[in-house]
């Protein structure tokens, strides 16, 4: 289950990463935020589906929920705060 979402994943992370250059011969600055941003997004989820398969609620324990908290909130800052330049 784990490998599948990983495979989903990639696959989506790519064709968003081929969606967003449209064709591009560089990389823009936009589609390395999205990917990064995905990567980020890849892991709450596998988080997930870890927790999920060992029937444990996700939010069951206060740490976790901490630090997947703190770890949004530093992926919005780094989007849309003047720390991103």
């Amino acid at each position: 289950m784990l490998g599948l979402v990983g495979g989903t994943g990639t696959v989506s992370t790519v064709t968003m990463l081929a969606v967003t250059l449209d064709g591009a011969a560089v990389m823009t600055p936009s589609a390395t935020t999205m990917v990064f941003t995905a990567f980020v997004f890849i892991e709450f989820e596998k988080l997930h589906v870890t927790r999920w398969l060992r029937a444990t609620p996700t939010v069951s324990d206060p740490w976790l929920a901490l630090a997947v908290g703190g770890a949004a909130l530093l992926q919005l800052a780094v989007l849309y705060t003047p720390i991103s330049e």
